[in-house]
């Protein structure tokens, strides 16, 4: 072969390596920046920004990201584990998750067409985040219920990431945002806490705006039915003690077994005691 096609060949080689070395270089320098990037932008998509409370009887919570993504959607009810069954909110955008939320509400019963009330509570250390976030969801979820035909209305709320607040509303069984509301209700009308937190957000609406009805505690109600059954109050075994609200008019149902051989059923008027009904087996 003719030396000076060896020649042109290694010359060629050492520019084609030199052009090599160069290109890489490049790669290697956009390739750092892209994982700095990527990892940046892996951490907001990862990190725990605000963490969301929706509240109407089953209650949700949902852990957000800096970018609105959903990181985790948890029941913090029965009712809840209902609503989230079959359904994986993770990764997806706040707003469908929203929308899928809304539509198994709707469709497993949670929502009717008479009135619906929705409890939204975010937590952020930054408040005007926080603040920012609940006034989006709000409007969101208004949007969907508007869509859906729906009748109801929206209460948002900015709530502190408080651990020890946290604590009490897990102890009750209960989002942050429900507590707080339960809390507000017992703080202004003559009710217990314990009662409080039991109640559907719209009863608990109810009761922050009839700030004047003086409702009867848990013990006044168990020492009406206990002289009204002729039993003594130490022998009853408590089923469940609810209250309700219809057209105004707040009641207590109460259910009780005594020496498990007898079941009674009383509804007791919250505000007179009067009873109104009652069912014996």
């Amino acid at each position: 072969v003719d030396d000076r096609y060896l020649n042109e060949a290694v010359r060629y080689q050492r520019k084609k390596k030199s052009g090599v070395v160069t290109a890489m270089k490049w790669i290697a320098a956009a390739a750092c920046l892209c994982l700095l990037l990527g990892s940046s932008m892996f951490y907001s998509n990862t990190k725990v920004d605000s963490v969301v409370s929706l509240d109407i009887n089953p209650s949700i919570e949902l852990t957000v990201s800096k970018n609105d993504k959903v990181l985790s959607a948890v029941a913090l009810n029965k009712d809840a584990e209902i609503v989230l069954d079959g359904m994986d909110l993770k990764k997806v955008d706040l707003d469908i998750a929203l929308n899928a939320i809304i539509g198994s509400l709707l469709k497993n019963g949670y929502l009717d067409e008479v009135y619906n009330a929705i409890n939204v509570c975010v937590e952020n250390d930054d408040t005007k985040r926080a603040d920012e976030i609940s006034a989006l969801i709000k409007s969101e979820i208004s949007s969907i219920m508007a869509e859906k035909d729906l009748i109801g209305d929206v209460n948002s709320q900015s709530c502190p990431m408080d651990e020890a607040l946290k604590e009490l509303a897990e102890k009750y069984g209960v989002s942050v945002g429900k507590f707080m509301l339960a809390q507000k209700v017992s703080e202004n009308v003559d009710i217990s806490l314990e009662i409080a937190v039991k109640l559907t957000i719209s009863e608990l609406w109810d009761l922050l705006e009839a700030k004047d009805v003086v409702l009867l505690t848990k013990d006044n109600v168990v020492k009406i039915v206990a002289e009204d059954a002729g039993i003594d109050a130490s022998k009853m075994v408590l089923n469940s003690v609810k209250i309700k609200e219809t057209a105004g008019i707040y009641t207590y149902d109460i259910k009780f077994t005594v020496d498990e051989t007898a079941e009674y059923k009383y509804k007791i008027d919250a505000v007179t005691g009067a009873i109104l009904e009652f069912e014996y087996k």
